[in-house]
């Protein structure tokens, strides 16, 4: 499943891109710049879609590795707790 942001972001980004065209054709560099301000948060917009789909197959391939084994899972969490308590506890 695609975010949205992604979708809106590519839209947005195809706004500011067209935006951008208009205010260089009629010689209006204040339309130009927002035209070029929209294609920047389009595309950060779409960068931060492309996250959020990577970080929810992440958590889906962790997820059903946990289901599939949970002993395995529990084992690497208890190991992870301990290293992080002792960092901290040196702190």
């Amino acid at each position: 499943m695609v975010d949205i942001n992604r979708v809106q972001g590519t839209a947005r980004e195809a706004v500011g891109s067209i935006q951008e065209g208009v205010g260089s054709f009629i010689g209006d560099s204040k339309t130009q710049i927002q035209g070029k301000v929209k294609q920047f948060a389009g595309q950060a917009q779409d960068a931060y879609g492309q996250a959020a789909d990577g970080a929810r197959a992440v958590a889906g391939t962790i997820s059903s590795n946990v289901e599939r084994q949970p002993i395995p899972a529990i084992l690497i969490a208890a190991v992870a707790g301990y290293l992080i308590g002792m960092i901290s506890a040196r702190r």
